[in-house]
């Protein structure tokens, strides 16, 4: 840990007396905030936690802290992430479904020109938070085109229905309409010059209110915020940064705070901001198939994944990339740069590699921010760590000790279907693929609910009344929640790779996989296999009468 503070010191921190962070405080009005060391395979990742109350002018606490001044900045800033995806300016993409549709949009123009040979280039930024130049910062979100000169805030209040209450209907009483929704109010922030109805800002999809199955009320009166002043703490921050750690105090002194509700949208930005004056030659594009020239460039905070039908264009890519890095002072770790084509070895020196050993060429498939893409049909299928102690050291139990049921089904819902839904579709995967990604669901899920099924156990092993009968619950969830899952894959994705026919099979299967996994605990869980046997059993001699229809 020693060595960690002393490596961040040469770097980015500078150890300060706590009167200089009092004339801080004091003058801008933020509280130091608290760092955080995280372990990575071969080093750590500095994380900063803003989450103590800023204090006022006489020294009392107020309920404001650095991220909640920031809201309102952080709400028009929201509206520059929207802008940089749709317009586009740069190449950054903030989420999964970002990535997803971009990467749909290019495999059917791959598909257009008869899915020609295609080229691949994964870069990573070395310590990409601290290599941003906040003073470039600065004068790019001051002078760009892309932030509206004003803002109205609008405030909507949120309903949602609560659907996860178990009602016992012998001691049923009604009760107030308010105690059957969760509320909570939720800003946007909205251009200047534009007076968007609720309608409008619902019907955007870039607004991240999430109105399925919600009653959305308007609250209160737009407020107006011009631009320069939501700027200034922003800067202000960015600038002049302080953190506690060990009792000691520190100044960040080049780089950005990693941990500000901003942050990543600031970096984004930045390096959007040096793409787009290199890289623009990769939107001149040619759909016609006997000589394409289409291209998918993506990054993802610090990560790079370009897909081309020209090697020239990755080639010039790489040198482009590596030009703007040393003329902005920022490095790329090039230990990660791949591809799937040799590289020049008399211009190995100027990507900083000593030998042709040195370069790291994908076979068969290419790995870019835990998914991995066959580079021959562009299926494809997530990282996930099939080694038990890979799988369970990123569980987290906190079991609750009322409705402990509900809180079992959701848990295994959440290990089978966050974040899946475009590994199912047709337009972006196949059959193999597809299949292989549920293999690696169920070993994953079935560790993880075994855990978790574990917990529930210990909590109840002196109730008798509910331990008798766990083994039939626990049972029950997984039938619940395949039904549920296949439902999900069937129904919700637009061209799911799978058809309702395929439901045996899918329930058969998971039976499999958590009979497997649970066996490996027998004398926890032989109730369980017990249970779980007989109904694969009851399958195989049946055949579909005695599966749980999904359609139920």
């Amino acid at each position: 840990m020693k060595m960690s503070v002393a490596d961040l010191q040469k770097d980015t921190l500078a150890e300060v007396t706590l009167a200089e962070v009092k004339d801080w405080k004091k003058n801008f009005r933020f509280e130091a905030g608290k760092l955080r060391l995280i372990p990575k395979k071969t080093t750590f990742r500095p994380i900063m936690t803003f989450n103590k109350k800023i204090m006022d002018s006489s020294g009392k606490s107020t309920r404001q802290t650095t991220n909640t001044k920031l809201l309102n900045s952080h709400l028009m800033l929201k509206t520059l992430k929207n802008r940089m995806f749709k317009d586009p300016f740069g190449f950054a993409v903030f989420n999964y479904d970002d990535v997803m549709k971009k990467y749909e949009e290019f495999v059917l123009k791959w598909e257009k020109v008869n899915k020609p040979k295609l080229y691949f280039v994964t870069m990573d930024i070395e310590k990409c938070y601290d290599s941003v130049d906040r003073e470039k910062l600065a004068t790019f979100l001051k002078t760009t085109q892309l932030l509206s000169p004003d803002f109205y805030i609008m405030t909507a209040q949120i309903l949602k229905r609560k659907n996860n209450i178990v009602i016992d209907s012998k001691n049923f009483r009604k009760k107030e309409m308010k105690d059957y929704f969760r509320q909570k109010y939720q800003k946007i922030a909205l251009e200047g010059g534009q007076f968007p109805s609720l309608i409008n800002v619902l019907e955007n999809d870039q607004n991240e209110l999430n109105a399925k199955k919600t009653l959305v009320v308007e609250a209160k009166k737009r407020h107006n915020y011009k631009k320069d002043n939501l700027l200034l703490p922003v800067i202000g921050i960015c600038r002049q940064n302080y953190i506690q750690f060990n009792g000691k105090h520190y100044k960040q002194t080049k780089g950005i705070p990693q941990g500000l509700c901003v942050s990543s949208i600031l970096s984004s930005f930045y390096y959007a901001s040096l793409e787009e004056n290199s890289l623009g030659y990769l939107r001149d594009e040619n759909i016609d198939p006997e000589d394409p020239n289409i291209n998918l460039l993506m990054r993802l905070t610090d990560d790079y994944l370009l897909i081309t039908t020209k090697e020239n264009n990755a080639i010039l890519f790489i040198e482009k990339l590596i030009n703007v890095s040393r003329n902005n002072g920022f490095k790329f770790n090039m230990k990660k740069l791949q591809t799937n084509f040799p590289l020049d070895p008399t211009k190995l020196k100027k990507y900083g590699m000593d030998s042709v050993q040195e370069q790291n060429i994908a076979q068969g498939c290419i790995d870019w921010i835990g998914i991995s893409i066959d580079m021959n049909s562009l299926a494809l299928m997530p990282n996930i760590n099939l080694r038990r102690k890979g799988i369970l050291c990123t569980l987290n139990l906190n079991m609750q000790t009322k409705k402990a049921s509900m809180w079992l089904k959701k848990k295994l819902k959440s290990f089978l279907m966050n974040n899946i839904t475009h590994y199912f579709k047709k337009t972006i995967t196949n059959v193999e693929f597809a299949n292989n990604t549920l293999n690696k669901l169920y070993i994953s899920g079935a560790y993880k609910y075994m855990q978790c099924s574990i917990e529930y156990k210990e909590h109840f092993k002196n109730n008798k009344e509910i331990y008798d009968k766990i083994d039939i619950t626990i049972c029950s969830i997984i039938y619940s929640v395949t039904r549920a899952f296949f439902k999900y894959l069937v129904c919700n994705i637009e061209g799911s790779i799978f058809e309702e026919e395929q439901y045996p099979h899918f329930f058969f299967s998971v039976l499999k996989h958590f009979i497997e996994i649970f066996s490996t605990k027998k004398y926890i869980f032989s109730g369980v296999c017990r249970i779980l046997r007989a109904k694969e059993q009851k399958i195989i001699d049946g055949g579909n009468s005695e599966l749980i229809a999904y359609n139920e």
